[in-house]
C-alpha cells in the first residue's frame, strides 16, 4: 500500500520509540518494499510511510491498531505471507522473549536475501540483550541508534528465505481439573504461556460450586482456561471471549475448539463497544500496558462494568492485593465480597443489585 502524509506532526508529541525512528529516516531507503510488524500507536508511521513510499503494516495488539486511524494496518496474527518479500522489515519489541523469538523467526521469513530488519524498544523493555537473537538468524547485527531511553538494532544477511512454521510455536497442555482434564492451546506472549497461573488457580477454586449461567464475559480471556472451565461446569452457559492480543484470540478459539466447547470470541479494548448485557463477568484482569506496569489499566478498561451487567449480574475478578480493587468496587457498586484470599490474590465479587 503506497501512503502519503499531509499533515505535519512534532516530533515531541512521539513515543520515545516513534522519536527514534524518526532520528533515523535517512537510513529508509525510498521506493523499497517495507513491513512494519506492531507499529507503535503514534503518528511515526507517516513519516515513514512518505519516506518509504511502499509500507505495509500489521498489529497483534488491538488497542494499538485502534489508534492507528487512516494508516491502512491490518489487525492480525500472522498475515498471509505475500507473493513478493520485503526489502526492510521493522519489528517493535514484543514484551516477551518467546514472542519476540517467534517473531523473528517470521520476520526472516519475509525479507528479501538482502534485506535489512530493524528492531527497536525501550531500554527498560530489555532491548539492549536482544543482540545474541538476532546474531542467531543474521549474519551482520549493529547497533544503529540509542536515543530517548531506547535503541535501535539492524541485521542484515538473513539467508535464503525460509518457510515460517506458526505450529511449531503453539503448545498444548493439559489442566486436570474435578471432571477430568482440559486441553488449553498456548502461543507466545499469550498470558501464562504453557502454564496456570497462582491467580486462575484460585480463581478456578472459586467457580467450582459458583452457579454461573446465561450470558457470561471472559475478559482479558488469554488462552481460554476459564471460559472452557465454565462451559464445562455448565453446557446451557454462553460464552463470550474478549482480549486485546490477536494471538490470545487464536489461543482462546483452539482451546474451545479442543474441548468442543463454543464461544464468541472478539477483539476488544475495554468493555466500550460492546453490544449486550451480561449476567457474569470474569476476568483475570491485565494489568500491563507494554512492557511496563499499569495497575490502573484494568480500572480505566473496565470503568463501565456495572453498565453491562443485567439486574443481579455480578462481576468476578482475581486480584493482586497490593492493587486497591476492593475500594474501586465499593465505588461502582457500593459493596464487594471476598470470595478467597491469600498471600498475593483475593478473589472479589460485585453484584448489580438495580
Amino acid at each position: 500500500m503506497i501512503m502519503t502524509c499531509s499533515e505535519c506532526f512534532s516530533p515531541e508529541a512521539m513515543s520515545p520509540l516513534g522519536q527514534l525512528l524518526l532520528r533515523n529516516l535517512a537510513d529508509i531507503v525510498p521506493g523499497k518494499a517495507m513491513l512494519w510488524i506492531n507499529p507503535t500507536p503514534d503518528a511515526s508511521w507517516r513519516y515513514i510511510s512518505e519516506r518509504a513510499g511502499n509500507l505495509s503494516m500489521f498489529s497483534q495488539n488491538f488497542a494499538d491498531w485502534s489508534s492507528l486511524s487512516g494508516s491502512g494496518a491490518e489487525y492480525s496474527d500472522f498475515p498471509q505471507v505475500p507473493d513478493k518479500l520485503f526489502d526492510h522489515v521493522l519489528l517493535t519489541l514484543p514484551r516477551s522473549k518467546a514472542r519476540l523469538e517467534m517473531m523473528l523467526d517470521y520476520a526472516r521469513s519475509l525479507l528479501a536475501g538482502d534485506g535489512r530488519l530493524w528492531l527497536f524498544g525501550e531500554n527498560t523493555a530489555g532491548i539492549r540483550s536482544t543482540a545474541p537473537l538476532l546474531e542467531r538468524g543474521f549474519t551482520a547485527v549493529r547497533k544503529l541508534d540509542s536515543a530517548r531511553h531506547s535503541c535501535l538494532f539492524e541485521a542484515a544477511g538473513p539467508g535464503p528465505a525460509t518457510v515460517f512454521d506458526a505450529d511449531s510455536y503453539r503448545i498444548e497442555w493439559r489442566l486436570d481439573v474435578e471432571f477430568g482434564s482440559l486441553v488449553i492451546s498456548s502461543w507466545p506472549g499469550v498470558f501464562a504461556h504453557g502454564r496456570l497461573d497462582a491467580g486462575t488457580r484460585m480463581l478456578l477454586d472459586v467457580l467450582r460450586p459458583f452457579n454461573a449461567g446465561g450470558e457470561i464475559l471472559d475478559f482479558g480471556c488469554g488462552c481460554g482456561v476459564i471460559s472452557a472451565y465454565l462451559a464445562s461446569l455448565n453446557s446451557d452457559v454462553r460464552i463470550n471471549m474478549t482480549d486485546v492480543d490477536s494471538l490470545a484470540l487464536r489461543s482462546a478459539r483452539e482451546t474451545m475448539k479442543l474441548n468442543q466447547r463454543k464461544a464468541e470470541v472478539f477483539p476488544g479494548n475495554g468493555l466500550a463497544g460492546m453490544q449486550k448485557k451480561f449476567d457474569l463477568i470474569i476476568s483475570n484482569p491485565p494489568f500491563h500496558q507494554g512492557h511496563q506496569a499499569d495497575n490502573s489499566l484494568s480500572m480505566r478498561l473496565m470503568d463501565q462494568v456495572r453498565n453491562f451487567l443485567s439486574p443481579g449480574g455480578s462481576v468476578v475478578m482475581v486480584v493482586n492485593r497490593h492493587i486497591p480493587y476492593r475500594k474501586w468496587l465499593d465505588d461502582k457498586f457500593g459493596t464487594h465480597q471476598v470470595l478467597a484470599s491469600g498471600a498475593q490474590y483475593q478473589v472479589l465479587q460485585a453484584v448489580r443489585t438495580q
